[in-house]
């Protein structure tokens, strides 16, 4: 009786405010098991309503006066919009949290950091080449010939690199920076042969590939090639990884144009428009698949192998295909096989059974192929979509008749064991499937001995694959955010989405120590190299060379 309809509205309207303000980190601590992304966006949801109800109750509460409400309004909107005006959204987390600055720290951050050598220039369309070759003969660079990190995940495409540890006391000898350049927007990682470092950029109007001196970070050459990739959520630029083989340099850009280019020169030798080869425009292409083209070439034999793909609209079936395989010297097709759409994995070459084959993980299944003829295997579900909760991590070979699948947003790992004698027949057993384990969202896992290492939905985590049983998830000192690993021997070797690198113990016992060392400033999604004792590090505006010491 003493509380009036208009009263009990507003009253319910401050509480469910308050209660939603209260009640948002709890919702994310509930939901973080789950998945980040969306732990992440509900509790911001609660805190944007509830701040937005506890808002209207307090202006209607303490100002009277329709006219001093509406002056309180637009007093905020102004302050707001004048702030807003300092700041800009220089992309998205991995977990989707806007990553804002002030535009005044960029405009200092662009001077501070120079681009190694003097931009060539280069026409805005067409495939062409430019070489600056003063720094590739460098004879300070011939120590570094023999030494290679020559694709994807490294040589053996597993993130498992040969040779000795890495001196692990860096607050007693922290490693050097050897050099530093501006490079242009991707998240491509680096290659490294014959003493350069390989990478993509976005370049002008479109894409290019950059081989850049091992030793001095300056400029070698740059090759171009048209059409390039944005998104607002993922950003501008390449996704994939170059290839090196045989004194070529194999890459694909964000919109599917795979260049073979020479080594020490840049100079290209065939290109092929895998758009073209499918029947679709790029506007159906990234309907279908959003975030870019990310498959890194695989060279099996005299074969360049990626990933093929079709529009939404499959209108010509015979143009679609999960793979395509392409002649190394001349670029001709030599076989399309698969109905999968694609996703943003890289095909790898491993023995599963007794039989070699090519692994891939599509969108929404994994195929196993035949080298030679791309001949389908095998096939498993493995759910997800190449224009939303994507499938990006690698499968991760574990011996040879296992075979763990891991992903993020909520899907988490799969352990697969195949026959030992293996036929097209064959029965593929999953042994265990948990979703609360190694949620590999854009890293892939890697694997020494009985133990698997990753990021799982950002924290890295250690599980026994025999039986998946989690040894240890280190949220304190292991949340590195979405970035990517080595294993170094027995160490792991980490680059953290906010431009760290960490260097801890591959071990089933949770680590003591952690060495750290901050090199980029800004989001770091790209995957690691390491070429003898110099760890490369790059985002989408910088690299840095750093030695380690092994």
């Amino acid at each position: 009786m003493f509380f009036t309809p208009r009263l009990r509205r507003w009253l319910q309207e401050g509480s469910l405010g308050a209660l939603l303000l209260l009640a948002a980190w709890p919702i994310h601590l509930t939901l973080e098991n789950a998945d980040h992304q969306i732990a992440n966006l509900l509790c911001f949801f609660a805190i944007a309503l509830g701040s937005l109800l506890l808002f209207s109750w307090l202006l209607r509460t303490f100002v009277k006066s329709w006219w001093k409400r509406l002056a309180v309004v637009f007093v905020l909107v102004c302050v707001a919009f004048q702030i807003g005006k300092q700041l800009e959204v220089r992309g998205f987390s991995g977990e989707m949290l806007p990553q804002v600055r002030w535009k005044s720290a960029r405009a200092k951050q662009l001077v501070a950091i120079e681009p190694a050598s003097p931009p060539t220039a280069v026409p805005s369309t067409g495939s062409t080449a430019v070489s600056t070759t003063g720094d590739v003969n460098d004879p300070a660079s011939k120590a570094s010939h023999e030494e290679t990190f020559n694709q994807f995940m490294g040589n053996h495409r597993d993130g498992r690199v040969d040779g000795p540890s890495i001196q692990s006391n860096w607050s007693a000898n922290p490693p050097e920076i050897i050099w530093q350049t501006a490079v242009g927007a991707g998240w491509s990682g680096f290659a490294a042969a014959d003493g350069l470092a390989i990478t993509q950029e976005q370049h002008e109007s479109g894409e290019a590939v950059i081989a850049l001196n091992l030793l001095t970070g300056r400029l070698a050459w740059r090759s171009t090639t048209p059409r390039k990739h944005y998104h607002p959520l993922g950003g501008a630029g390449p996704r994939a990884t170059p290839s090196v083989e045989r004194e070529q340099v194999l890459a694909q850009s964000s919109t599917g144009i795979v260049t073979s280019m020479e080594l020490r020169t840049g100079k290209i030798n065939w290109s092929v428009d895998l758009l073209l080869k499918a029947g679709i425009d790029q506007s159906s292409a990234e309907a279908a698949v959003s975030w870019g083209r990310s498959g890194s070439p695989l060279v099996v034999g005299d074969l360049v192998v990626v990933p093929l793909g079709a529009g939404l609209n499959r209108t010509s079936p015979t143009d679609a295909a999960s793979l395509i395989a392409l002649d190394l010297v001349t670029g001709e097709e030599r076989w399309r096989a698969g109905e999968s759409q694609i996703s943003y994995a890289s095909p790898a070459l491993m023995t599963l059974g007794d039989r070699e084959q090519i692994v891939v993980v599509n969108e929404a299944d994994v195929t196993g192929h035949d080298p030679q003829t791309g001949v389908v295997l095998w096939k498993t579900d493995w759910p997800g979509v190449s224009n939303g909760g994507a499938n990006v991590s690698q499968a991760t070979r574990l011996d040879s008749t296992h075979l763990l699948l891991s992903k993020g947003y909520g899907g988490g790992s799969k352990l697969l064991e195949f026959q030992a004698a293996f036929t097209f027949e064959s029965e593929i057993r999953t042994v265990w499937n948990d979703v609360s384990l190694m949620k590999s969202k854009f890293m892939s896992p890697v694997v020494l001995g009985k133990y698997v290492y990753g990021l799982s939905d950002g924290i890295l985590e250690c599980i026994r694959w025999e039986d998946g049983e989690r040894m240890w998830k280190d949220s304190r000192q292991g949340r590195l955010g979405h970035g990517q690993l080595l294993l170094i021997g027995d160490q792991l070797l980490c680059s953290s989405e906010d431009g760290r690198l960490v260097l801890t113990q591959a071990t089933p016992k949770k680590p003591t120590s952690y060495e750290s060392l901050s090199l980029l400033e800004e989001i770091t999604w790209n995957p690691l190299a390491i070429v003898g004792d110099l760890v490369i590090v790059r985002n989408a505006e910088k690299a840095v060379c750093v030695r380690v010491g092994r």
